[in-house]
């Protein structure tokens, strides 16, 4: 028979009659609570005298953090339980946090609106929650102020004790917040309506912000907002304002493994509502010490032979006595609810599995399913039906602090809004962007980003929708691409695309463009980096090309050509050696055709907010490649100047910039252009291409940010030049079976995320072009900027 929370309650049938069932049964729930009144804006009084606080933790994300940064953060824990005496209780709840990660919309009806449409239509269905961790703190009043017939005579030492209790509460939770730095701390107070949100979500299922109110009731009552009924091995836990239904199922721990870690509950990340709860009361030093003494006892009388568990008896015995481990009566519970019961069983398979997965017993509760419901709350130490007794490491271990990699919201974004809203492999969403953490008005922090990955990854695929997302805040688009793969993403978005063809005239004209001041100064380093290719410089050489850079700016605009250019050496006294350096970039020169004349109309066109560049022909080419390009990137730091937000894609980026033109400046041009708010994205196939090129090292020091694709045929080593730690490139060298995920390591941020973009449709052959994508338009589709329209 099923049981409802009103079927106890102690109102008279009067009210019951007059239709005040429902108030009876929120009184009855809030009967239960601990919950009673603020001492003060960051410490809550419970019922039976205790005070409490609270700390958000966003934790570590155990996937990629070293094992080594997890152990500290448990040690940290376990030591400070350890050191606070049985005074003091704890709690630590991971709960399940619905993210809104929706951004602005990109307006308008272009490629990129229909992606962004598609895309954030897609992050929301997925529901993406997020693992939110709390430590509850609660300082227990004298043993006599909990015996009712001794309170009264507690009552007045209770409240001069109060200030004192108070003040260590507020010590513990000063270490707490100092030991887990890495953690990022929150103390909870009663302004924003998180800290009775939380305590709500322990009974209600699911998160949402309450605010503190005036009531004179105890604030239990404020906490009673859902009714809970149980039936055997379920509660249906009904919503009093929606009336929304949901059903639970709660899970306690019976056995214990033999040995414990920090990831033993990491695979309870189940994409629904999930209160896991961790308590602890630490046991008096003495108390422990007679029970471990008597085991020993037990065990000497009946001559067991397990001598390894009496030394280790032993070295615990030692241990508590010197003050580095506690022992404490701990529960653990894990709540799991969903909207039907189908989803509800199988959601309670998966966490048998992982009992049995670390060898534990973890049972669902029956006869003590109202008592461990009513556990989970901070104070309810009474209710707890399964406690054992277990050392404040193996606490630790339990309660590890893992969580959530969240990314950085607009508040922290230069350009003022995320860039884009990423689905983990995890049930959580990461909002990615470029940037390490900044703020809009305020200098732009370092963007530029590092794509990795080898053919077929979804290399150029994510960096073309990342492009399409920037669209978001307007940003200028230039792409310097590689065999034609971003082409159709380009023209998609409403660029222009350039394909550079060796020996065809290009139409740039550094001469013409380049005679101001500034310019004078470019190009007389420039010309001198070009004509030093074939052999050094002398100081008349050198001073000669200043003198002639000069005579160019003042020229006529006709006159600004290399084969005029030429004639400004036949003066210079060196047999004409500089004459036929400069001779070889004229007109039927080795190099003339890279800035000759185009024919009308066929030139490059440099202009417009988004740019492609097909560098294929002259990748290979060393001197044509550097002046093309460098010239090309000369025209670009003229245009942000602006400081309007720009994008850089640079594909093998490796070998674009593997020149020693670049090998001495890339570094200055990056810092350049981060402060003109410019972010260059530097895609290439593998670590060791990077590791080999002269200009590796500088990528690899100034970029924040990568997205590394998994490369099951590359080593762990491979990946030490990016200085991913060891459980980053032991992940990243393992098959994805299918997979489309993607290490994101960004500003201290470290998360693999699901860079599957299936969810784009048929948008997604346009954004990746290629031969797919040729399949799905037109055969004139480059002389149509509205292609992509024929295809939805």
């Amino acid at each position: 028979m099923a049981l409802d929370a009103g079927t106890l309650s102690t109102h008279g049938t009067a009210l019951l009659q007059a239709g005040g069932g429902e108030f009876a049964r929120e009184s009855y729930l809030a009967e239960h609570l601990p919950y009673f009144a603020l001492a003060d804006d960051d410490v809550m009084v419970l019922r039976e005298g205790d005070l409490m606080a609270t700390l958000r933790l966003d934790g570590l994300n155990p996937m990629t953090t070293e094992d080594a940064r997890l152990d500290a953060l448990k040690r940290a824990v376990a030591a400070i339980v350890a050191q606070t005496g049985n005074a003091f209780g704890f709690y630590i709840h991971r709960i399940s946090v619905p993210q809104d990660l929706g951004m602005r919309p990109i307006e308008g009806d272009s490629f990129a609106a229909a992606i962004d449409t598609r895309w954030q239509a897609h992050v929301k269905d997925l529901r993406p929650a997020k693992r939110q961790l709390y430590l509850s703190v609660i300082r227990r009043p004298d043993i006599s102020a909990r015996i009712p017939l001794l309170r009264a005579l507690a009552r007045r030492a209770w409240v001069k004790d109060r200030a004192t209790r108070l003040q260590e509460l507020n010590e513990v939770m000063g270490f707490f917040e100092v030991a887990l730095a890495s953690a990022n701390p929150v103390r909870l107070t009663k302004s924003g309506g998180e800290w009775l949100g939380y305590l709500n979500t322990l009974n209600a299922g699911s998160f949402s912000p309450i605010a503190f109110g005036h009531s004179a009731l105890p604030l239990s009552h404020t906490l009673s907002n859902c009714r809970a009924t149980f039936d055997g091995e379920v509660v249906t836990l009904t919503d009093a304002v929606t009336g929304r239904v949901k059903y639970g199922a709660l899970f306690s721990m019976k056995s214990y493994p033999a040995l414990t870690d920090v990831t033993l509950l990491d695979a309870l990340d189940l994409p629904l509502d999930i209160v896991l709860t961790n308590s602890f009361s630490p046991i008096p030093n003495n108390i422990m010490a007679e029970r471990i003494q008597r085991i020993i006892r037990q065990m000497h009388a009946s001559d067991d032979a397990a001598v390894s568990l009496r030394e280790q008896l032993g070295q615990a015995a030692d241990d508590q006595e010197a003050g580095r481990i506690a022992f404490g009566d701990h529960h653990l519970s894990i709540a799991v609810y969903a909207p039907d019961r189908d989803t509800l069983e199988r959601a309670a398979a998966q966490i048998k599995r992982v009992g049995q997965e670390i060898m534990s017993v973890i049972v669902r509760e029956n006869m003590a399913l109202k008592a461990t419901y009513f556990a989970q709350s901070p104070g309810n130490f009474g209710y707890r039906a399964r406690k054992t007794p277990i050392s404040s490491i193996n606490f630790a271990d339990f309660a590890a602090l893992h969580g959530s990699v969240e990314g950085r919201g607009p508040d922290q974004s230069p350009w003022g809004q995320t860039i884009s809203a990423l689905p983990t492999v995890g049930t959580s969403g990461y909002r990615f962007n470029f940037h390490e953490a900044g703020g809009p008005g305020k200098e732009p922090t370092v963007g530029h980003t590092l794509v990795l990955g080898r053919t077929g990854t979804g290399k150029t695929l994510t960096t073309a929708f990342l492009a399409a997302q920037a669209q978001r805040v307007g940003a200028r688009l230039f792409f310097f691409d590689k065999d034609r793969g971003l082409e159709m993403a380009v023209r998609a978005l409403g660029g222009r695309y350039n394909e550079i063809r060796a020996g065809v005239p290009t139409g740039l004209n550094p001469l013409a463009t380049e005679t101001d001041e500034r310019g004078r100064a470019w190009l007389s380093d420039w010309l001198a980096t070009l004509l030093t290719r074939n052999g050094t410089l002398t100081g008349e050489q050198s001073r000669h090309i200043q003198s002639a850079v000069g005579q160019n700016a003042d020229a006529g605009a006709a006159l600004q050509r290399f084969v005029s250019f030429e004639t400004l050496f036949q003066s210079l006294d060196d047999d004409g050696e500089l004459q036929s350096r400069v001779a070889e970039w004229a007109p039927g020169g080795r190099y003339g055709w890279v800035f000759d004349e185009s024919e009308r109309g066929a030139g490059l066109k440099l202009t417009g907010d988004i740019v492609g560049f097909d560098m294929t022909e002259i990748l290979d080419m060393t001197t044509e490649r550097m002046a093309v390009l460098s010239y090309i990137f000369r025209q670009i730091e003229r245009v942000v100047e602006d400081r309007r937000p720009t994008i850089i894609v640079l594909d093998e980026a490796w070998k674009l910039l593997d020149d020693p033109y670049f090998g001495a400046r890339l570094e200055n041009w990056l810092v350049t252009l981060r402060k003109m708010n410019c972010v260059v994205i530097m895609m290439t196939q593998y670590p060791s291409q990077l590791r080999d090129s002269r200009v590796g090292k500088t990528i690899v020091e100034t970029v924040p940010t990568q997205i590394l694709f998994p490369n099951d045929r590359a080593t762990i080593s491979d990946y030490d030049f990016l200085r991913v730690n060891a459980k980053e490139a032991a992940l990243l060298v393992q098959p994805t079976i299918g997979q489309r995920i993607a290490l994101v390591r960004s500003a201290g941020d470290s998360v693999f995320v699901d860079a599957d973009l299936s969810a784009l449709g048929n948008l997604l052959p346009i954004l990746g072009g290629g031969a797919t994508g040729e399949a799905r338009v037109r055969a004139d589709w480059r002389a149509n900027p509205d292609f992509w329209r024929h295809v939805i």
